[in-house]
């Protein structure tokens, strides 16, 4: 029997920024907020969705080589708003800026983990961290934007991490890091 895990490559801030990022959750007057716990708090830069166990060594292979040459790169925040832009709120996230280091890493994972994408479909890649999703029938029923002031960080690493799903949210295990700048 094949064992799936579901996998995505994230970026993690230091753990100071992901709290001081979540405080400014606390003056919002927006009900029905869950917000991410701090150590998942995490700029994703491509879903790998499920991935069957036995192929995880060629995964980090693949996520290595991507990294080869892609030298570390400054986040800054940009702003608290709501995703998606269109339709029903789901979460509101910190977008930040896409520094050039960022997009290619992005676009190399994507590359190198496309399945089932149509050949010359737009990616609307958007960088950003989630720091809170919206109970379904709480869910604001218009977008949600502010300016922050919340310095930004430095990415050194990236992470293969397997998402867990419980009932009561997601858990987060890194299963491998991998430098950038190497």
């Amino acid at each position: 029997m094949r064992s799936t895990w579901r996998l995505f490559v994230a970026a993690y801030p230091p753990a100071e920024w992901s709290a001081s990022a979540l405080g400014l959750l606390g003056g919002l007057p927006l009900a029905g907020l869950r917000p991410t716990p701090a150590p998942q708090v995490h700029l994703t830069l491509h879903f790998l969705g499920e991935v069957d166990q036995s192929a995880l060594g060629q995964v980090e292979e693949s996520i290595r080589n991507a990294c080869g040459g892609i030298t570390p790169f400054f986040i800054e925040p940009r702003a608290l708003r709501s995703l998606p832009a269109r339709g029903v709120v789901r979460a509101l996230v910190i977008e930040t800026s896409a520094p050039p280091s960022l997009l290619e890493l992005h676009a190399r994972l994507s590359h190198r983990f496309r399945r089932g994408r149509k050949s010359g479909g737009r990616d609307t890649y958007t960088p950003h961290l989630t720091l809170a999703r919206f109970a379904p029938a709480k869910a604001p029923s218009t977008q949600v934007q502010f300016p922050v002031a919340l310095g930004g960080f430095s990415v050194t690493c990236v992470s293969l991490v397997r998402s867990v799903l419980h009932p009561e949210g997601a858990e987060h295990r890194v299963l491998a890091t991998v430098p950038l700048g190497a």
